[in-house]
């Protein structure tokens, strides 16, 4: 891979570019130039981008009407002090992509001096690298199969991945799973290096006019084309929604693959997958569904081990009834709320009810998941079914008084399926 091309700082200016009048000069942008002088001892300044060469406005030679350079300043003296302008002095270098980030500031700002959260280069807000997330425990129970189906596309030629499912089904959680198994030295060698970068566009969306929804994907995309990239795109929809103006976000995602080499991977609801035929047209499409209750059973299990281990809660006071209240959660979650927007499905919804047991012990203080702990959980879901909650409720308030692997206890816990 070629190194990327870099500047010597030392050399480099920046400078308002305008149209000279016979009073003032009106600025049009502002650039970053090398700054060189003529035999006349008159500096022209030269657009490190376009190679553009410009008189200063007070140049005798320069005449009204022509695009003149006006109050040129030496590049590092921009930045106010801050970790990225340390990081300049020292290298006493910028690559090409850090410049072209440096231009776009510059741009956007009213004035020169500028900070490191307004200027977005170490790495731009709207993204984050999942390889450098602390993952307490592994993100996903998924099975190998859903993995290694997910590796295999990524090495594909097609280049950009759809994960669809419907809400909860686990097409974040998959992401993050590889992004930990890189994390841990666990892929194959093609991966090994790769770094997975989460794009969240409705952050985009909420923080920018749509218009410029295009302009930060190509930054992110410059951003990121010789760092071993995989671009994520959690929750898609808004923008791979199908209207018009979505189209030439996917061809600029096709660009990405194609041209710049960079994987992508993005997830949708399936609802909108089904509605969408430019999905099923540029996208290698990998779909979750919902685990069968054998696999939900080992999901719970392995869930409320590692929750206990990353929260200090020990299970010992609910372990000869962990099958029953297992048995009783998946019940709980077979028949989800009509009503409420996410219509979440499982695993998501079943896990969530596990961590919502764990936090509401951690929040009480107690040093043991109890029986109230999960029927808490139960109570504050909103996803669930209000009858099916209500009869998951009963059960596991009998079943705290009642003997573990007793007769009764199994027409307890029987009866959620009923």
């Amino acid at each position: 891979m070629p190194r990327e091309e870099k500047y010597k700082i030392d050399n480099l200016f920046v400078v308002h570019i305008g149209v000279k009048s016979s009073n003032t000069t009106y600025a049009k942008e502002t650039i970053i130039c090398k700054r060189k002088k003529d035999s006349y001892d008159h500096y022209w300044y030269t657009d490190i981008f376009t190679n553009n060469s410009y008189r200063l406005s007070n140049d005798y030679r320069s005449n009204v009407g022509e695009t003149v350079a006006f109050n040129p300043v030496s590049l590092i003296s921009v930045f106010k002090p801050s970790t990225f302008k340390d990081k300049l002095l020292q290298n006493g270098y910028a690559t090409k992509s850090e410049l072209i980030g440096i231009y776009n500031a510059l741009n956007d700002e009213n004035g020169y001096v500028m900070t490191i959260e307004k200027l977005k280069l170490d790495e731009p807000q709207e993204i984050t690298i999942l390889n450098k997330k602390a993952f307490t425990t592994p993100p996903s129970y998924l099975k190998d199969k859903e993995l290694e189906t997910l590796m295999i596309s990524i090495a594909m030629n097609k280049k950009i991945t759809l994960i669809t499912g419907e809400n909860g089904t686990g097409k974040t959680a998959l992401v993050e799973q590889l992004a930990y198994l890189i994390q841990h030295n666990q892929v194959p060698d093609f991966l090994r290096k790769k770094q997975i970068f989460e794009i969240n566009i409705p952050s985009i969306k909420a923080a920018k006019k749509p218009k410029d929804i295009d302009k930060l994907i190509k930054e992110i995309i410059t951003y990121t084309k010789n760092q071993e990239a995989i671009l994520y795109i959690d929750n898609a929809d808004e923008i791979l929604d199908a209207n018009e103006d979505n189209v030439n976000v996917i061809a600029l995602l096709r660009y990405a693959a194609e041209r710049e080499n960079i994987k992508i991977i993005a997830s949708v609801d399936l609802e909108t997958y089904k509605k969408n035929s430019l999905l099923k047209d540029n996208f290698d499409v990998i779909e979750l569904k919902e685990p069968t209750e054998e696999e939900l059973i080992e999901i719970a299990k392995k869930s409320f081990i590692d929750q206990s281990k990353r929260t200090g809660i020990n299970i010992n006071g609910i372990k000869e009834y962990l099958d029953d209240i297992i048995t009783v959660l998946i019940g709980t979650t077979k028949t989800t709320s009509i009503n409420f927007i996410t219509k979440q499905k499982n695993p998501g919804l079943l896990l969530e009810m596990i961590n919502t047991s764990f936090a509401i012990a951690q929040a009480k203080k107690e040093k043991h998941l109890l029986h109230d702990h999960v029927i808490d959980a139960i109570q504050r879901n909103n996803n669930l079914d209000k009858q099916q909650a209500n009869k998951a409720v009963n059960i596991l308030t009998e079943l705290k008084v009642t003997s573990p692997k007793s007769e009764k206890a199994k027409q307890l816990v029987l009866s959620i399926k009923n």
